[in-house]
């Protein structure tokens, strides 16, 4: 092949990883638990992505059933610009159900909050807008980036409301100051 032929390729070959590839700090992000430990935790820092609008992003935290779907329970976090949250995947976001699963499937979306305060049953929704800049580890393996549908979005809100009603934060995690 010639050395413009191979140039052309080579183009073609970028664009198109550049075009189906998800950005590591998206707004929404999955990892299966097939073998869930009790010392177990997601790591989560914001890289400023959103900055200075977003100064700290609410890392909403939802857990759900790897044999069936259903949610088992969700929290949210703050993490500032730059900054790192350690959330306990046992003790903070599965403090609901009495008996722990074995295995999860984790969902993350990242959101502004609303004046000063994090909700996992509110992002995507009035003033608390989804945000980019997340990036989050278990066990040093990073979440894959996903695409969010709105009809995911109202299903997993919904789930969560139901659990919980209102803000429910993390344990691990510092409330913010108001």
């Amino acid at each position: 092949m010639s050395k413009p032929g191979l140039a052309a390729l080579g183009l073609v070959l970028c664009m198109t990883t550049s075009a189906s590839a998800q950005s590591a700090d998206g707004i929404f992000q999955v990892h299966p638990v097939p073998t869930l430990k009790g010392s177990d935790t997601i790591v989560v820092s914001y890289n400023g992505a959103s900055a200075p609008s977003v100064a700290s992003m609410c890392v909403n935290v939802y857990a759900f059933a790897a044999s069936t779907g259903a949610m088992l329970d969700c929290c949210s976090c703050r993490v500032p610009a730059d900054a790192m949250a350690i959330i306990p995947i046992i003790t903070d976001v599965l403090e609901k159900p009495k008996a722990k699963p074995k295995q999860v499937v984790l969902k993350l979306i990242a959101s502004s909050g609303t004046q000063f305060a994090c909700s996992p049953s509110t992002p995507g929704t009035g003033s608390d807008t989804l945000v980019n800049g997340m990036l989050a580890w278990k066990g040093g393996i990073p979440f894959t980036p996903a695409t969010l549908s709105a009809g995911e979005l109202s299903n997993t809100l919904v789930q969560c409301s139901s659990i919980h009603g209102d803000a429910k934060i993390c344990a691990a995690c510092i409330p913010p100051v108001s």
